[in-house]
């Protein structure tokens, strides 16, 4: 989970806008000719009225990208914007509507069944999914990060087989069951500014199998030790990541038994001040970051070094 940015030679850069013309088009008031063959749309900020542009494409466009931000002056309201898209592309496979602006999401979605991927990111009025979406049973990637206004999750989410990511935003702590009872495949999981939310509710799930390789969790002020369902995934976790929880206070005995942790990174854990027993079994470790945890800094540096000696990439601080 995290984002890359790579920088490429001028060539290289004109070279692939020369080969991806027919697949994608960027819409906004200085746009003339749009090929009709595009797969991927891209909207800008100051679009046009977009509808007399949706008339030149047809059932190939898979993609669509398109912030509806507070305070652009829209041909129509957003909510008919999102259900334009929805009606009329009915193969897409990816919607992202990332720092958007509208209350509700219409219950048209569901019959978006090719949808793979969907970003409601940083939409900060939205208050409720339709429980539609559950319909999406291809979902595979649902991105709800900084919709701090959600109040909750469908209760047929379960349904969701296929879901392989997700980032959740600020939830009541009801939201703890969601990650004991929604989806065994799930993949990689991040969890960011929960002030209410300490993982510990559906403790009797503790045997629940999971494929968990990558997990995320930044500013949980009320968590003190990893759930015990997590060890679910102990076969298959490769990077764990905790940052800026201020009241962790211990990693659980059996993180050493996988084989399969790649990299751990702790960063302003205060009250965690050791390594777990069997550290130094990890083989598979190649990157160990402890940052602004003083004492578990210290040990690290000190007594609990023969523990991470042989771990390659290691940064303490």
């Amino acid at each position: 989970m995290g984002l890359y940015k790579f920088k490429v030679h001028d060539l290289v850069h004109d070279l692939a806008l020369s080969v991806a013309a027919g697949e994608f088009s960027i819409v906004d008031f200085g746009t003339k000719n749009i090929a009709g063959t595009s797969r991927l749309l891209s909207f800008s900020d100051n679009s046009p009225d977009f509808s007399m542009f949706l008339n030149n494409f047809n059932n190939r466009v898979r993609t669509i990208v398109h912030p509806i931000k507070k305070g652009i002056s829209y041909p129509i309201k957003p909510v008919p914007i999102v259900e334009e898209f929805i009606l009329r592309f009915n193969y897409l496979r990816a919607l992202d509507f990332s720092n958007s602006y509208f209350e509700v999401l219409p219950t048209s979605i569901g019959t978006l069944k090719h949808l793979r991927y969907l970003s409601l990111s940083g939409n900060k009025i939205i208050s409720k999914l339709s429980d539609t979406v559950c319909q999406l049973h291809n979902l595979q990637a649902l991105k709800l990060l900084g919709c701090s206004k959600l109040e909750g999750l469908p209760k047929d989410i379960t349904n969701m087989v296929n879901l392989r990511g997700g980032r959740v935003p600020r939830q009541p702590s009801e939201i703890d069951y969601i990650f004991v009872t929604l989806l065994t495949a799930l993949e990689a999981l991040a969890i960011n500014d929960c002030e209410e939310l300490c993982l510990t509710r559906g403790e009797d799930n503790q045997d629940l199998k999971m494929s968990l390789q990558k997990l995320e969790i930044f500013h949980l002020p009320k968590l003190e030790v990893l759930p015990l369902w997590l060890q679910g995934s102990a076969n298959t976790l490769q990077m764990l990541v905790i940052m800026d929880c201020r009241n962790f206070k211990a990693l659980p005995e059996w993180l050493p038994s996988p084989n399969s942790l790649q990299t751990l990174h702790i960063v302003g854990c205060h009250k965690l001040s050791s390594l777990p027993i069997g550290m130094d079994c990890l083989a598979a470790v190649g990157e160990l970051c402890v940052q602004d945890c003083l004492e578990l800094s210290r040990k690290c540096k000190q007594e609990d070094w023969l523990k991470i000696a042989h771990i390659p990439k290691v940064r303490l601080g």
